[in-house]
């Protein structure tokens, strides 16, 4: 499974994508529109997690990006106690979850998981 962490702080995102990386997963990273996309296109994301801090409106720019460019990709929103509203608008926009910030680590493994099976489950033929 291909995994894509999108976060703009690298502090964050280095020590998310250790943490992911030791539970097993393969993790690429984004940190700008223009990396994602060729990501996107590089690779067939399952999962993508999306880091809401300090990014605003922009970040919602990021969710309608992947979800034109890879629909069967799983966004889960990574939302502090303050974009509350982007997460809810995010949800409404076809995001698959969000986890709130500070994230449990255990947790969103979980949703990970869940995200990937449901994604899996879709593309396999009838």
């Amino acid at each position: 499974m291909c995994l894509l962490v999108i976060e703009t702080d690298h502090l964050v995102r280095d020590n998310l994508t250790h943490h992911l990386r030791q539970r097993g997963f393969t993790v690429r990273t984004g940190q700008n529109r223009a990396g994602v996309a060729h990501i996107l296109k590089e690779c067939a994301v399952e999962v993508a997690l999306l880091g809401l801090e300090g990014v605003g409106r922009e970040g919602l720019e990021f969710l309608r990006d992947i979800r034109a460019a890879s629909p069967m990709t799983r966004v889960i929103l990574m939302t502090p106690p303050d974009c509350l509203h982007d997460a809810i608008e995010g949800i409404k926009m076809g995001a698959y979850d969000d986890v709130p910030v500070p994230y449990d680590i255990d947790l969103l493994c979980v949703k990970i998981k869940r995200a990937a099976s449901q994604g899996a489950r879709r593309t396999k033929p009838p």
